[in-house]
């Protein structure tokens, strides 16, 4: 089993690291018209508090627009996590496209002071985003249920001013910073050793096992859709190790196409 990311456990200043995710969508009213909204949220992976976002659309311009307003009120991230949607490819595409049309010495000094790593998340790897999937579920179970029965009379003004109210009252709920700094690092301190670990009991995988390989592995690909005796086999073609060199994903190619997978979702038939 793996360890917990470095950037989940660091002490660092509130939304340095965060993960992103799009929920919705919610309908509202334009005069006659019933438009979609989608809400973006960034939760800091360290304190857990969130930041609100919306998005007109699931296009990349749409969500660089709410990524910029982020940034604009909250500073520059050091590292982002996100799940490995389209839309989040295609903003990093054209983010590095507009850095590209940039001075040099510009370039070189937004890196230098405001750098941003972008980590994506396998596809079907949802458990590695789990820390901000709960937020989600947090703020979705009661919003969905509010916009269901009052949406007919939000505009995009109201819904705006409804997710900051949504949250500031997430954010109010006890996190784990004090104000005095002693008292701080005395509890974070306490806290990874004697709760934190704690929270990641391993109970399988204990022992360290055979990585995957490329060339001649043979795996069955684990589905959630498909029926048992219709998952598909494919041949290991590239994988992707962790900074400790265990293999956490791999790219399989199988009879109809190339995916991306967590060895969680794969099961080796044959050794090459």
């Amino acid at each position: 089993m793996a360890d917990l990311p470095a950037d989940r456990l660091e002490p660092s200043p509130p939304f340095s690291n965060v993960g992103i995710d799009l929920f919705g969508p919610y309908y509202i009213k334009e005069g006659r018209k019933e438009l979609k909204r989608y809400g973006v949220i960034f939760t800091c992976l360290v304190s857990r508090s969130i930041h609100i976002e919306t998005a007109n659309t699931l296009q990349s311009d749409s969500f660089i627009n709410a990524l910029r307003r982020f940034v604009s009120r909250r500073g520059h991230p050091k590292v982002i996590r996100c799940d490995n949607g389209t839309n989040f490819h295609g903003a990093e595409r054209e983010l590095k496209a507009a850095l590209d049309e940039m001075e040099e010495k510009k370039i070189e000094k937004y890196l230098s002071h405001h750098h941003i790593e972008w980590k994506y998340n396998p596809p079907a790897a949802s458990h590695m985003g789990g820390c901000w999937e709960r937020q989600i579920r947090t703020i979705r179970k009661v919003l969905s249920a509010l916009v269901k029965e009052f949406g007919e009379r939000l505009n995009d003004e109201s819904l705006r001013t409804l997710l900051c109210e949504v949250e500031s009252i997430v954010n109010s709920r006890p996190l784990r910073w004090r104000c005095v700094q002693y008292l701080t690092n005395l509890f974070w301190s306490r806290f990874r050793k004697e709760y934190l670990s704690t929270l990641q009991t391993r109970q399988k995988w204990n022992e360290p096992r055979r990585n995957l390989m490329v060339g001649g592995d043979v795996v069955l690909v684990k589905s959630d859709i498909e029926p048992r005796n219709q998952w598909p086999m494919g041949r290991v073609i590239e994988v992707y190790p962790d900074d400790k060199g265990t293999i956490r994903s791999a790219k399989i190619k199988t009879p109809s196409s190339v995916i991306v997978r967590p060895i969680q979702k794969l099961v080796l038939l044959v050794e090459g």
